[in-house]
């Protein structure tokens, strides 16, 4: 049983590990340090996973690492989905007078400043 838990433990860590590296890079920073280059940019987002993951690891030990490594993934595709359907929310022609309506109260709050 403990076998199990553990592999399970380990096939998060590194699905995880995965998931932040293709999330990282996609980020503007590691475009602009990469200049363009895509196997630079895999190196530097695969180096800051690994140098951030490795400094959790040294600091808070190795199964309270991968349990904050765990909940960053949850957590980080948590926000993503619910981002992506509050802008699928906003994009649909039925919320066209929200629009509006935020359109106008932004104008006003324009004119108050």
């Amino acid at each position: 049983m403990w076998t199990i838990i553990f592999l399970l433990i380990i096939a998060s860590m590194v699905s995880g590990l995965i998931y932040l590296v293709s999330r990282v890079y996609k980020t503007n920073f590691i475009e602009k340090t990469s200049k363009g280059k895509k196997s630079l940019r895999i190196l530097i987002s695969i180096l800051l996973v690994i140098a951030v993951f490795a400094a959790v690891w040294f600091a808070m030990g190795n199964m309270n690492a991968i349990v904050c490594l765990i909940h960053l993934v949850v957590f980080w595709i948590l926000f993503h989905e619910t981002w992506a359907f509050c802008t699928t929310l906003k994009s649909l022609a039925a919320f066209d007078d929200f629009n509006s309506i935020f359109a106008k109260h932004d104008k006003n709050a324009v004119k108050i400043i």
